[in-house]
């Protein structure tokens, strides 16, 4: 008779408290939220425009991100005219 390890081959599967609440882990959760803000900090200093919080939330896409550019640019020449 084989052994149920021959016939099984046995996976170790993490399950980690994370997986279990539906969150990310809070390690991988800080991580993006640092890069985030060092995006929206860069886009400010090279377009010489602020990003609002909140606008910055709801981008998901390069598209988008150029649009909020295109239309914040705009929106400060329009001011300074």
């Amino acid at each position: 008779m084989a052994s149920v390890s021959a016939t099984c081959p046995r996976q170790l599967v993490s399950v980690g408290r994370a997986n279990c609440t539906g969150f990310p882990p809070l390690k991988a959760s800080r991580f993006r939220v640092s890069c985030s803000v060092e995006i929206v900090m860069t886009l400010e200093e090279e377009f010489d425009i602020n990003v609002e919080e909140e606008s910055s939330q709801n981008v998901t896409t390069v598209q988008e991100v150029a649009d909020m550019i295109e239309k914040l640019v705009q929106k400060k020449a329009e001011g300074e005219s």
